[in-house]
């Protein structure tokens, strides 16, 4: 019995380490099937920016910034795609492929976006949707609260001209009690 058991112990621990082992290859070679694709996404987007008359600068760009944390700084690398640049600006490229990374609005993307906006020193931003084949110029709203959309000018514009009138009125008044 203690011969069956040392087998069943044995065979079980093989098959729990060929199972992480499996696991590990597969993921690395999705891994490595992901940055294939990346890299052959971000020759296309340069052959793309440049049939649209963007000169490449510089890929794989970073920059280093930070942030406070409980009153400590700590620094962080920004790393993006590409640094473009056409008619005497440049921009910040991030390349996507794929379905979905390439949608602007998905978290992930639009805060890598953000990140980018605050970070490069750069006039502009470009998504490159490989999967389309499309460069997409992305802005922010400068600033940071959102402003209150009522207008204000038309409102002090009316009580400028109230104003005139009035005074002119009085004026008017003024002078015909006068005579």
């Amino acid at each position: 019995m203690d011969g069956y058991l040392a087998l069943a112990l044995f065979v079980t621990a093989a098959a729990g380490l060929a199972t992480w082992w499996l696991r590990g290859a597969l993921q690395r070679r999705r891994m490595r099937r992901r940055f294939r694709r990346g890299r052959v996404g971000e020759q296309k987007a340069v052959e793309l920016l440049r049939s649209a008359g963007y000169r490449v600068l510089a890929d794989q760009v970073s920059e280093t910034t930070g942030l406070w944390i409980d009153d400590r700084w700590h620094e962080v690398q920004v790393r993006a795609d590409l640094l473009v640049e056409k008619g005497g600006q440049t921009y910040v490229v991030e390349v996507k492929t794929g379905r979905t990374a390439p949608d602007p609005t998905s978290s992930a993307t639009r805060r890598q976006l953000l990140d980018y906006s605050l970070v490069f020193d750069c006039d502009g931003l470009i998504l490159a949707d490989m999967q389309r084949g499309k460069l997409r110029h992305i802005r922010f709203r400068p600033g940071g609260r959102r402003r209150a959309t009522t207008r204000h000018w038309p409102t002090l514009a009316a009580g400028i001209l109230i104003g005139l009138l009035a005074g002119i009125a009085a004026t008017i008044l003024a002078m015909s009690t006068r005579s």
